[in-house]
């Protein structure tokens, strides 16, 4: 049936009913406005469809399938900054392999389908029924008739939405800034990845099925000079223009409402080039008023207009993030040898944005935080600026030109990603290659537990998207088992994983990928076949131990594998396959080097497998001819090593006491596995042990960010976990305020960034163990009146541990209407106050203040703040219903911070409270924080009191 006249429900009415067919919508709009502003609580009227149970869908509410593959959308949007809905039409142009008796295709609980047809070639109307399951976001359309779809054919549907303002970071979706006269700017953005171009249009929400776009977004005439941008330029050509509008006449003629799009009258249009075939989640479009800086990208001849968009009054603080984007796109380009594809990259700063950035191809959306560096920020801040922004762009290559196939590959895209901005930023910023000390720690921390997924099995059990994937194992696991391939087939006459990333970045141009398509390009180049000993790695969760024996009466030393695991283990009889490299240093300082591929349980090691020239009758590896034996030498491998047994410690002691001899790197992953192997068995490896090699290594005096940025850490861990107030008294007077000192003397006349960085995460480290003389004298830097020179965050956080109300009071003030990480810093700083009474000030102030993001952040500080952590708790537990509501893009953030508690009573809170609130799309997070609590448990069982003999020895 035609839909003219139809009533377009989904506009705020202040009458019961009101009909569209003879209002300009911008009436509709100042109607809706009013409405607002009166405080009457408008109604929201939406077309009921009729309902499609799950049982009758089977496997497509987890993901459909390839029997209808979209060729092109035509998408035309009216927006406007002033209202609180948007409309749209959309035509899908698909093919089917063969007839279908129903499309089935997706459209989320906030896309408010009204009208669908499905149209034959010759523009023949077929008579369409429409239902809809809004729990799985399932929109099918069915011929009325019985007949069956022709191969090729269109979809025509009319939809709209509202919007939450503040509320939603995910979909399209409405936040704010303030402008310099304290009134506040609307923006309209997106955020799609991983299935949520669904909650703004109705798609085929799947990666494989890729799709031309082209999109028009119609504005109000008074919001012409407002900023209107999408993945492509706009549309030059008139008489593309004109082609285009003739093709929406047609559309437009089945919905009254919908005509005003094309009014020259009230509205201005904006009409973009068409996408290259793209997956349906890196579709975007930004509209607000930004200023904007510019530069350009000289690509082997072509010059590719690279442009930032940000608020007035941050627009000096977006050159950092310019420069490295316009040198990351020459870098990658020349690195894959494949020009960047688009012929423009934008990058927009949003105001309520809940992650660090995404890649939407050729408009590319960051957090203020990853994309501001201004005066008095950090060297550590503009690290991360960059970091992130060599991220995207690597995305434009791996995730965009070359797409997954299904999520549960995620690592193609994000575990790429990470390394290849690595390399990078490696390149930029040598002194702070911490990738082998912080990307892959993060992962085997990760991959410790028994919860952990497979790096290629990330979706749920069936496929579906869950809330989990987006996981250290997915960015960081993926980025180390690629750095450790890399490292494994690398050659200095070629470099085979390069090369055979160019042909898998080739051969899969605007394409879908897999793993198999990965591993065979890869091969070919090296000549061997990779995919064999890289499904140990991606098709299994955890990672190996390798130990190490030395046996005396056979001269030889035997290394078995096995799974490595925190707290209580589960048994495994899975063989990883992969390198492992040594270094043998000699008593006559001769250094000799081993590359082993360990692919079984066990694996024996002679004198004569390290050199031939070993001709001395005494054993090459007793302590008199040899002084280390170092495993894992530049930590290139993704495992654990232990050194010896419970009984037998003669190889870690040699270690240990030529530490001086070691490069950084090495030292710090022999300290780093000793963490881990005493969280796994203490008695194997005791705290003792491990505190010694701490002490070792402090008293070195030639400390460096590369090996201290993650050991920091550990030792906060020990710290959050010792329950008796005595130990934990006499392990920060005795030993961590000791460690403090002797770090402080060794680097303070050290200069270059890397130590600036070093210096700060110091001081943040003494702050955090209560250390009272850092306190005192950076709480002494403090000065609201002019720029603090260095440290900025530091200096508030030790005020606030100070104790001085208006201080907080001071810093809350600050964080509303300061550039993005001075707001960042109060905000942090505010979350470490010891008073009580401040607790139900801040949360007040920040629930009424702050957007979702800032007061999630404020929740999450305040959990980990061991003085406010049980009110923290109870607030949560009181108002998780209200917060399900407000910031519901913050909730799984909130729940992860649940892992701070060590204590069984708490545990038994957690646990009920997990079953109050069932979560299908969280229930990784639910088991992994319930076994990192049981965990904590059971090593401050098994540790405290050894460390309380530790100290006093």
């Amino acid at each position: 049936k035609k839909m003219k006249g139809i009533r377009f429900g989904i506009v705020l009415l202040i009458s019961a009913a009101f009909i569209l067919q003879d209002v300009d919508s911008r009436k509709v709009q100042h109607i809706q406005h009013k409405s607002r502003l009166s405080s009457l609580e408008p109604e929201i009227v939406e077309v009921s469809h009729p309902e499609i149970k799950a049982t009758e869908l089977g496997d497509l509410i987890y993901g459909l399938k390839d029997d209808v593959i979209p060729e092109e959308y035509l998408l035309s949007f009216s927006f406007s900054l002033d209202a609180n809905y948007y409309a749209g039409v959309v035509e899908i142009t698909v093919s089917t392999k063969t007839p279908q008796s129903r499309i089935v295709l997706h459209a989320g609980s906030r896309c408010l389908v009204q009208t669908a047809l499905i149209i034959d070639g010759d523009k023949t109307e077929i008579p369409t029924k429409i239902q809809i399951n809004k729990e799985h976001g399932i929109l099918v359309l069915t011929p009325t008739s019985g007949s069956q779809t022709p191969k090729r054919f269109k979809i025509l549907i009319t939809f709209g939405g509202i919007f939450e303002q503040n509320v939603h970071s995910d979909g399209v979706y409405k936040s704010t800034f303030v402008l310099a006269d304290k009134s506040l700017q609307s923006v309209i953005s997106t955020h799609f990845e991983p299935s949520d171009a669904r909650m703004a249009f109705p798609c085929f929400d799947e990666p494989f099925l890729k799709s031309i776009f082209r999109v028009v977004v119609s504005v109000p005439l008074n919001e012409k000079h407002s900023t209107i941008l999408s993945n492509m330029p706009e549309e030059g050509d008139k008489d593309a223009f004109v082609a285009f509008a003739s093709r929406t006449q047609f559309m437009l003629s089945h919905n009254n409402m919908l005509q005003s799009f094309f009014s020259t009258e009230s509205s201005k249009l904006y009409v973009f080039q068409p996408t290259p075939k793209m997956s349906s989640y890196l579709l975007a479009w930004v509209i607000g008023k930004f200023a904007m800086i510019e530069s350009v990208a000289e690509i082997q001849g072509k010059k590719i207009p690279v442009r930032c968009f940000g608020e007035e009054k941050y627009s000096k603080f977006m050159k950092s993030a310019l420069d490295a984007s316009v040198e990351s796109l020459i870098t990658f380009s020349n690195l894959f040898s494949i020009p960047y594809t688009l012929p423009k990259l934008d990058m927009v700063a949003i105001p309520n944005f809940v992650s660090g950035a995404m890649e939407n191809w050729g408009l590319v959306t960051y957090n203020r935080n990853s994309f501001y560096f201004g005066e008095g920020d950090s060297q550590d801040n503009l690290h991360s600026v960059v970091e992130t922004v060599f991220h995207e762009n690597a995305h434009q290559w791996f995730g965009n030109l070359v797409t997954l196939k299904h999520w549960n590959e995620l690592y193609l895209n994000e575990g790429f990603a990470r390394y290849m901005q690595t390399i990078a930023l490696e390149n930029k910023f040598p002194a702070w290659a911490v990738f082998k000390t912080g990307v892959m720690e993060r992962a085997k921390d990760a991959d410790s537990f028994v919860s952990a997924h497979a790096v290629g099995k990330t979706a749920g059990a069936k496929g579906q998207v869950t809330q989990d994937m987006f996981s250290s194992i997915s960015y960081d696991k993926g980025a180390s088992i690629l750095f450790m391939l890399n490292h494994f087939i690398l050659r200095k006459e070629k470099n085979s994983f390069i090369l055979g990333v160019r042909k898998y970045l080739k051969d899969n141009s605007e394409a879908n990928a897999d793993a198999n398509a990965l591993w065979s390009a890869i091969s070919s180049e090296f000549g061997y076949n990779v995919a064999p000993m890289m499904e140990t790695w991606t098709q299994h969760s955890g990672f190996p131990k390798v130990s190490v024996t030395f046996n005396s009466e056979t001269c030889s030393l035997l290394l078995s594998q096995s799974r490595f695991q925190y707290g209580s283990t589960v048994e495994s009889d899975q063989i990883w396959k992969f390198p492992i490299f040594f270094a043998f240093k000699y008593a006559n300082n001769e250094n000799h080097f081993l590359r082993i591929f360990m692919n079984q349980k066990t694996r024996e090691i002679t004198c004569g497998d390290i050199s031939s020239k070993v001709t001395s009758p005494a054993c090459c590896f007793s302590s008199d001819q040899m002084k280390y034996i170092k495993v894992n030498w530049k930590q290139t491998g993704f495992f654990r090593v232990l050194y010896g047994n419970d009984k037998d410690k003669d190889l870690l002691n040699r270690l240990i006491s030529n530490f001086q001899d070691i490069p950084f790197v090495d030292r710090a992953g022999v300290v780093l596995d000793l963490f881990a192997l005493n969280r796994a068995d203490s008695v194997v490896t005791p705290i003792s042990t491990v505190l010694n090699a701490v002490t070792k290594l402090y008293q070195l005096h030639d400390a460096s960010y590369i090996e201290w940025n993650h050991l920091l850490g550990r030792l906060i861990w020990i710290d959050r976990l010792i329950s008796d107030p005595a130990i934990k008294e006499q392990f920060r007077q005795n030993f961590l305020n000791k460690l403090v000192s002797t770090l402080s003397k060794s680097i303070q006349s050290q200069e270059g960034s890397d130590f600036i960085v070093f210096k700060n995460e110091l001081n943040e480290f003494a702050i955090a163990v209560d250390n009272p003389e850092v306190i005192n004298i950076l709480a002494s830097k403090l000065n609201f009146e002019s720029p603090i020179a260095s440290g900025r965050a530091e200096v508030y956080a030790a005020a606030v541990k100070k104790g001085d109300e208006k201080v907080v009071e001071k810093l809350l003030e600050l964080s509303l209407d300061d550039e993005p990480h001075k707001a960042s810093e109060c905000l942090a700083a505010i979350t470490q106050t010891k008073d009580e009474k401040m607790f139900e000030f801040i949360v007040d102030y920040a629930k009424t203040k702050f957007r979702a993001a800032e007061f999630a952040s404020v929740l999450v500080g305040l959990m980990r703040n061991q003085n406010l952590q049980k009110k923290t708790w109870e607030y949560i537990n009181k108002e998780f219903t209200q917060l399900q509501q407000k910031i519901p893009s913050q909730i799984k953030r909130i729940i992860s911070s649940f892992d701070v508690f060590s204590t069984k009573e708490a545990l038994d809170e957690v646990k009920k409270f997990f079953e109050s609130h069932k979560n299908d799309k969280l229930e990784r997070t639910y088991q992994k924080i319930i076994e990192h609590i049981e965990y904590k448990i059971e090593w401050v069982s098994k540790n405290q009191e050894e460390l309380r003999k530790f100290l006093e020895s």
